[in-house]
């Protein structure tokens, strides 16, 4: 699978979690030792695929379903 394509399911994954936030879904996209840089974050390093999908559980619950849509 070329990079886009992976980054293409990736995004359509990430979209259904936002939809039923089953976040383990994401689990095949993130090494156990991966690490996630959230630049302009508090804690800029996110590291373990368990701390990662966790970031994006709390920002999505904390961020965006604060909006109807």
């Amino acid at each position: 699978m070329s990079i886009v394509n992976q980054f293409n399911a990736f995004a359509a994954d990430f979209e259904f979690c936002v939809a039923d936030d089953k976040w383990a879904r994401l689990k095949k996209y993130f090494l156990d030792d991966a690490s996630y840089w959230n630049v302009d974050g508090p804690d800029p390093k996110i590291a373990g695929r368990g701390a990662i999908l966790d970031y994006f559980r709390d920002n999505v619950a904390s961020n965006d379903r604060r909006f109807e849509s």
